[in-house]
Order: C-alpha cells, then sequence, then structure tokens
C-alpha cells in the first residue's frame, strides 16, 4: 500500500514537473515563432520593394490606361488620369482610381459595372506613365524633389486603341520597354553623395495601394559594395517610383577609402563645376571630371604663377557650415588627403600672392603713375 502511494506520488510530482516546463517554456517559443514572423514580414517587404513594376504600381493623375471591355470594344479606349484621380468611362461617368494598382482597379470596375454588364470582364494596360518625383532627403548635395521622366516605348500599344476585341484572348498587347529611373538615378539628380554619406544605410519609403490597406512600404538598402565595384548576391539599387521618398544618413564611422571611390562612381553627375581664382594661369569657373582633386584642377588650368603663394579652399556644406582651409601647396600631395581634397560640386580654390607677390604688386601699383608721367615728359620734350 505504501508503495502504491509513493509511486503515485512520484507520477504527480513528474506530471506536475512537466506542466511546469510546458508554462515556462511555451513562451519562449511563442516568442521565437513571433521573432520568425517578423524576419518574414520585414523579408515580404523588402521583396514588394525590389520586385518588378508589375500590380504594385500604384495609379495616379498623368498615367494614361487603356482599358479594355470584353465583348463590348465599342467601350474600350485609352483614358488619361485626371489631376484629381478620375478617369469618364461609358454609363457610370467620373470614377476615381487614384491610388490603385491594376488589380485594385479591376476589382472597382466590377464592381460598379457589376448592376450594369453581365460577368463584366476587362484588359487594363498602362501605356503612358506619369513621370517620377522622388523626395532625396540626407546626405545628398542638394537635398528636395526631383522630378524624373519615365522612358517607355509606347507606339506599339497606341496601335492597338484602334483595334477590335478578340472575344477569346482580348488584348494582345506587346510588352513595353519600360526604363524607370533607379536608386542611382535620384542620387544623381539630387546632386550626388556627399564625404558623409553612408551608403550603407538608405531607406526608400513608397506608398502602397489602397486595396491593400494603403499606407507606406520601407526597405533598408546597402548599395556600397555596388558602388566601389563589389559585387552582391541582389542588387540594392531599385527601380524609384512617383512618391518615393529617400533618405541617406549620415555616416557614423570613417570610411575615406570607400568613400572616395564611391564619389568617383557614377553615382555622383559626370562633370562637377567648381571656382578657381587668383595666382593661376587660367581662371573663373572650371568644369571638371567627377573625382578630380585640387591638384589635377590647379594643374589643368596651367600651374600657379610665378610669386604664388599659399592655397585657400572653400567648401559650403549642407548644414550651413563652412570648411575653409589654407595650406601650402605640394604637387605630390595624395588625392584625398587634406591638402589635396577630391573636389565636389560649389567648392572654391583660390591661390593666394606670396609675401614678394605683394611686394612686387606694391611696388608696380606706386612706380606706375610715375611712369607714366615720365613717359609723357619725354614725348614732349621730343
Amino acid at each position: 500500500m505504501h508503495l502504491f502511494i509513493r509511486s503515485k506520488n512520484n507520477l504527480f510530482s513528474k506530471s506536475f514537473l512537466i506542466l511546469i516546463s510546458f508554462l515556462i517554456l511555451y513562451p519562449i517559443k511563442l516568442e521565437a515563432e513571433s521573432n520568425k514572423r517578423v524576419t518574414s514580414n520585414e523579408k515580404s517587404l523588402q521583396d514588394k520593394i525590389n520586385n518588378k513594376i508589375a500590380f504594385q504600381y500604384v495609379l495616379g493623375p498623368g498615367d494614361k490606361l487603356l482599358i479594355g471591355f470584353r465583348n463590348l470594344d465599342e467601350y474600350s479606349e485609352v483614358h488619361t488620369i485626371g489631376p484629381t484621380g478620375e478617369i469618364y468611362l461609358p454609363e457610370i461617368e467620373e470614377l476615381n482610381i487614384e491610388g490603385l494598382s491594376i488589380k485594385g482597379l479591376q476589382k472597382k470596375l466590377k464592381k460598379s459595372y457589376s448592376n450594369i454588364l453581365y460577368h463584366p470582364e476587362f484588359t487594363i494596360k498602362v501605356v503612358s506613365y506619369r513621370p517620377v518625383n522622388a523626395f532625396v532627403s540626407g546626405e545628398v548635395r542638394y537635398p528636395g524633389k526631383y522630378t524624373i521622366s519615365v522612358n517607355t516605348d509606347q507606339s506599339r500599344d497606341l496601335e492597338l486603341t484602334d483595334q477590335r476585341l478578340n472575344s477569346r484572348k482580348g488584348y494582345e498587347i506587346e510588352k513595353n520597354n519600360i526604363n524607370f529611373p533607379t536608386l542611382f538615378d535620384a542620387i544623381r539628380a539630387s546632386g550626388g553623395i556627399t564625404e558623409n554619406s553612408d551608403l550603407t544605410n538608405i531607406q526608400v519609403l513608397r506608398k502602397r495601394s489602397n486595396h491593400l490597406g494603403g499606407g507606406y512600404l520601407k526597405a533598408s538598402l546597402n548599395i556600397l559594395p555596388e558602388v566601389i565595384g563589389g559585387t552582391g548576391s541582389e542588387s540594392q539599387n531599385i527601380k524609384i517610383l512617383d512618391g518615393d521618398i529617400i533618405k541617406i544618413y549620415k555616416s557614423k564611422n570613417s570610411i575615406a577609402k570607400q568613400m572616395r571611390a564611391a564619389m568617383q562612381s557614377n553615382i555622383n553627375p559626370s562633370k562637377i563645376l567648381v571656382f578657381l581664382s587668383g595666382q593661376t594661369q587660367q581662371f573663373g569657373n572650371k568644369v571638371m571630371p567627377n573625382g578630380s582633386s585640387l591638384n589635377q584642377l590647379i594643374s589643368s588650368s596651367g600651374g600657379k604663377k610665378i610669386f604664388s603663394g599659399r592655397i585657400e579652399f572653400i567648401r559650403f556644406k549642407n548644414n550651413g557650415l563652412v570648411d575653409r582651409r589654407i595650406f601650402q601647396y605640394d604637387p605630390k600631395e595624395k588625392e584625398g588627403d587634406y591638402m589635396n581634397p577630391i573636389l565636389i560640386d560649389g567648392d572654391i580654390v583660390h591661390v593666394q600672392r606670396s609675401l614678394i607677390g605683394y611686394a612686387t604688386e606694391a611696388i608696380s601699383t606706386i612706380t606706375r603713375p610715375a611712369l607714366g608721367i615720365f613717359s609723357l615728359y619725354t614725348i614732349v620734350d621730343k
């Protein structure tokens, strides 16, 4: 009898321990599953950002749509979305479609025509995309809103607007050769990166279609490997759509060598405009290849004049501060160092006079009137 009781107690104790262990470990499992779902969601957002432009394209004013009514070719035509997001359709008149994707528009058309047509079906194609307006902020030369055109070969699509619908296949439309601007294009339009840009931490916010809940998708991108010539598993130079917001953060670490390579890449404009003045053979506004150094600027302008002195370098930064340096000219100074910086658009380089140069100028200023009087006296005397 006692043995039975002990066995029963042991069984109860083991069951109790198993229950306690389950209650302790189950929340940990739930948390792990939750973290797994978050990681999956983040990857899903990244995939959507990097996906090809298809049903995720958000329609807006300026887009031209070919809307084909199956078995009603007289209703099929090209519609331009108006400034307030509306188009005008047969029977239902005005319909606001701004913020919808192609898939969302198909659903809205079916609902709108459900009481007018029997089993309405549509073929929708964007035949002309509106320009891309992207806002670039942070560590770029000229932050702001930029308009970039979308190159589209749409001649074939426009010809098809005069053709009749095929009752089985609908419109057989060729694929457009659509060249949406890329992240590099948007950065280049804003004047390029600065010496403080963190190319490993770029965020892109993109509008989400209304039928998918609206709001924004967000992706964090690292384009540094592509900029400096490295290879990656997947390109981070994504296509940019109208309404995208691009934020380039300031670098917390010193990556001078990488940034010099980045500033000489095609992510920045191919040419820069700088101003050279003072004791040089040529001066004024100078157009230089992107990535040129201060020494290359002076050398390409014929070099310094005799009796020239130190170099004054001035750069106006985005934060309102001024980087002003005065140093001795050294033609052997390494590119990118303090006394031979890589130039960016808007830099000013002034070659000062030496003390001998100032003395020579002073003597010339003082003696010039006397020499003029002496020459005049000589002419009169003769």
